[in-house]
């Protein structure tokens, strides 16, 4: 299952270039899901798609044939070349240490202020896994949290990423976040 992007006409819904047609498919072949889009109110030719994935959209994140992890990402693409210009996505740790097992972190929601350069994204992680970023993380109660982090819209670089949560089951609402 892969993710995809294609630009409609808003006048008859027909296809405007099938040429354009933008798959957000991993290195690997696995499984992703775009699960929301943002706009860039300063940049018209570019919008943020988010989501998850079992593979590799990024070249610095690594994953092994027996991976079960999803990864949230957060992707920019050009609107008129229906092309990614740079995409982040985060990786995890399971709370045992083991990819064998079961985890999850999905990018829900997406959001870009005016004028600041900067994208925020939310999301949810799962089964007491911890995000792996610069300053260390860790699920606040071994079970699902929320995240919440901050990209530069020039070239994704994260400022900050947030991982908290109660100690119940934490979640976003989808769709708007």
């Amino acid at each position: 299952m892969n993710g995809f992007i294609v630009k409609i006409s808003p006048a008859d819904g027909s296809f405007v270039d099938t040429d354009s047609i933008s798959f957000a498919v991993s290195a690997d072949g696995r499984d992703e899901w775009i699960t929301n889009v943002c706009e860039d109110p300063n940049d018209k030719d570019s919008f943020y798609i988010v989501g998850g994935t079992m593979g590799t959209l990024d070249a610095t994140v690594k994953s092994a044939e027996t991976d079960c992890t999803v990864r949230a990402f957060v992707s920019k693409l050009s609107v008129s070349s229906m092309k990614s210009l740079w995409t982040k996505q985060f990786s995890i740790t399971q709370a045992s240490g083991e990819d064998a097992e079961i985890g999850a972190a999905l990018a829900l929601g997406c959001d870009v202020i005016s004028g600041d350069g900067l994208v925020y994204v939310a999301g949810v992680i799962g089964n007491g896994a911890s995000i792996d970023i610069d300053t260390e993380q860790q699920s606040l109660s071994g079970s699902d949290d929320i995240f919440v982090a901050q990209l530069n819209t020039g070239n994704g670089a994260v400022k900050w990423l947030k991982q908290v949560g109660s100690n119940g089951v934490d979640r976003l609402a989808r769709g708007g976040g």
